[in-house]
């Protein structure tokens, strides 16, 4: 089952990413997008990512996806409280399983797997609605469930996903929203950030 390792972090005043044309990607506000280039005012923000970064050049202010190559890509600020995972391929195709940083509040998976299943491990107590909305072109779905998580707890959510070879793939956003906060019926890909 495909693992991925937890974020490496750095803090940076100027954040930049320079994407691949050829290759999807997804980003949300607010962030801006111009040409291949996504930015951001970093100030007292972190870029994270998750190793290995084979395929990425990497130095004080942006991240360069190399052409040709197929890469995670994670990009996280803390203020905003906002990660966005964008995985084009798993091996194997069944299953996913990743650690939660409770204090990065959302994640989104591009997916072509039968099935999800999402481990989350949290470290303090948290008192919380996790929000998972699964979409690809035509459909969205959204289920939203009230959790209290205490330290040290592991919650493992199972996600049943049926993926018809040829289709869309697949995407799945899993968000942690405070109680208060109603996120319902925004489309996806704007993953509003926390106050």
């Amino acid at each position: 089952m495909a693992y991925v390792p937890k974020e490496v972090c750095q803090t940076f005043t100027e954040l930049c990413i320079e994407v691949n044309p050829s290759q999807q990607s997804s980003y949300s506000s607010p962030a801006t997008f111009t040409g291949n280039r996504l930015c951001h005012d970093a100030t007292k923000y972190v870029l994270c990512f998750v190793p290995p970064i084979e395929g990425i050049t990497f130095n004080s202010s942006e991240w360069r996806v190399l052409n040709g190559s197929t890469v995670d890509l994670t990009v996280g600020w803390t203020m905003g409280i906002e990660v966005e995972y964008n995985i084009s391929e798993l091996t194997p195709k069944t299953g996913f399983v990743f650690d939660w940083n409770w204090q990065l509040q959302s994640k989104t998976l591009s997916l072509r797997p039968e099935s999800v299943i999402t481990k989350y491990t949290c470290t303090e107590a948290v008192n919380s609605t996790l929000q998972v909305v699964i979409w690809n072109d035509v459909t969205i779905f959204t289920q939203t469930v009230n959790i209290t998580v205490e330290p040290d707890l592991t919650l493992v959510a199972a996600l049943g996903l049926t993926y018809v070879p040829g289709a869309t793939p697949l995407n799945v956003t899993l968000n942690v929203l405070p109680l208060t906060d109603n996120t319902e019926g925004r489309p996806p890909n704007y993953l509003y950030p926390f106050i």
